[in-house]
């Protein structure tokens, strides 16, 4: 069995506890996932069964929408609410306006710092284990972008907005309501957050893990990339791994903006591939060939 199935993860749930319960209903089967949630967060999870795991990097590498509570007025030692809180601050300036101000600053490409308390690798060791064992660690910066941040509520009365992000791959919101409340020279947690969409996936189309469970098509994954039309005798060179002229090939969704730098997506009934378009040889260049049958 090849294909994907979206769950809608819930709060307090474990990613590996949802994928050990999948696990368990395809016993025969190979089960990946393409990025995690932290237990604290609820939301969409792929998941992905038989040859379609080797797609897990491409479909990681799409664009990400969340929806995320930030508590202003505080800070934790998780950037969450389930941490202590390590600072306050007086917030009574803060406003509609300042914040407006604040999301067009952070809009686009940034670095930014991972929590300490997460899943990063420091010396092959998880960062989170290091921090709750009382060593002091020193995250390094990454390169994150922000195609859009949205405020879809209100700052309330407890000092409390709602954000709609779309982000790119590896950043966490966590961080961002840290850094966005820092910019602003106020703290903040996130109290609430969900992964609502993965490229064209959404939390819609997701089912709880319990659930009697519908498996989709490779063909929903595929149609977040950039895909080209091949005729047959280049098909066959190129489904057996040898290169072909670019001349062979035309984009055929070119309305999709694909995250993969010069990657492009090659499928048939029988099979489905990335390859790399190198201009200077003129030529398309397998990449990965998965077979589908």
């Amino acid at each position: 069995m090849h294909g994907v199935i979206l769950i809608n993860k819930p709060e307090a749930l474990r990613s590996t506890t949802c994928l050990n319960m999948l696990k368990r209903k395809f016993h025969k089967t190979k089960i990946g996932h393409s990025g995690t949630l932290d237990s604290t967060a609820s939301g969409l999870l792929v998941v992905l069964l038989g040859n379609a795991t080797r797609l897990s990097d491409y479909v990681m590498s799409l664009e990400k929408i969340y929806r995320v509570e930030i508590q202003f007025g505080a800070e934790t030692d998780t950037c969450d609410y389930s941490g202590n809180i390590t600072r306050t601050c007086d917030c009574k300036f803060l406003n509609q306006a300042k914040i407006h101000d604040a999301i067009y600053k952070f809009l686009g490409h940034r670095l930014q710092r991972p929590p300490e308390i997460s899943a990063v690798k420091i010396n092959g060791k998880s960062a989170h284990l290091l921090a709750r064992s009382g060593q002091e660690i020193m995250l390094s910066k990454r390169p994150v972008f922000f195609k859009n941040i949205r405020l879809i509520s209100e700052l309330d009365e407890n000092k409390i907005a709602k954000f709609e992000i779309t982000c790119s791959k590896g950043t966490y919101i966590r961080s961002f309501a840290r850094d966005f409340a820092r910019s602003m020279n106020c703290a903040g947690f996130v109290k609430s957050l969900s992964r609502i969409a993965i490229g064209n996936l959404t939390l819609e189309q997701a089912q709880a893990p319990d659930s009697d469970l519908r498996v989709m098509s490779l063909e929903s994954l595929l149609e977040n990339f950039q895909r080209v039309k091949i005729n047959r005798e280049s098909e066959r060179k190129f489904f057996n791994g040898l290169a072909i002229p670019l001349e062979n090939s035309a984009i055929i969704n070119s309305h999709v903006t694909s995250s993969l730098a010069n990657l492009v997506c090659v499928d048939n009934e029988n099979f489905a591939g990335f390859g790399e378009i190198i201009l200077h040889e003129n030529i398309l260049k397998p990449v990965t060939i998965i077979p589908l049958t």
